[in-house]
Order: C-alpha cells, then sequence, then structure tokens
C-alpha cells in the first residue's frame, strides 16, 4: 500500500487533500501498463484534464520538477481512504480464446 505524508509545510500534499475530496468528478482510465489512472479536471482551465497516477502526471509541476505534485498526492491518498490499490495493475479481462476454452470444456 502507498504511503502518504502529509507536511503542512508541503502546498503539493495540501492541495493532494483538496484534490481528492473533488474525486467523484475524476476520469478513471486503464493506462498502457494496465495500472489505474485518472484524468483530473484543471483547475485553470474545465475543458482540460491531467493524466495521474500514484507516481506520474502530465500536468507542468510534475514533468518539470520531477517531485510528485498535488494531483499525484491526491491519487495516493485516494487509494488509502478506499482501501484500493489503484497502482496494481487491473485485472485483464479474458480473451475470446480463453473464454471459448472455458465453453468447449463444459
Amino acid at each position: 500500500m502507498t504511503m502518504v505524508q502529509l507536511d503542512t509545510d508541503n502546498p503539493r500534499s495540501l492541495r493532494g487533500v483538496a484534490l481528492a475530496a473533488q474525486a467523484a468528478s475524476w476520469l478513471r482510465i486503464r493506462l498502457a501498463d494496465g495500472r489505474t489512472g485518472y484524468g483530473m479536471p484543471s483547475t485553470a482551465d474545465p475543458n482540460h484534464y491531467w493524466l495521474t497516477s500514484d507516481n506520474s502526471c502530465t500536468c507542468p509541476d510534475h514533468r518539470i520538477r520531477q517531485v510528485a505534485c498535488g494531483h499525484i498526492f491526491a491519487v495516493r491518498l485516494l487509494e488509502i481512504l478506499t482501501n484500493v490499490p489503484v497502482s496494481q495493475p487491473a485485472r485483464q479481462p479474458d480473451s475470446s480464446e480463453r473464454l471459448w476454452a472455458r465453453f468447449e470444456g463444459e
């Protein structure tokens, strides 16, 4: 499970708490490696979404500084609050071949 250290001297962790409170507005996505990620609406432009996981984000803060931004803190906090590890690969659906093999085996 991911650890989150909330630091009142770190504005990113405080911003993460505020963002986690808005988790219902996030878009849930599956990343290329099978893990769960989120599209978080930008506060500056509601038509723009940042693609975020528990260790990466497309926002300028993370891309430029290479530190955990508020979006990453929010995903980590959501993982703890919901007890659902978003950093784990999502269960892959059965392929049509596997489904057919199960059907033939019955």
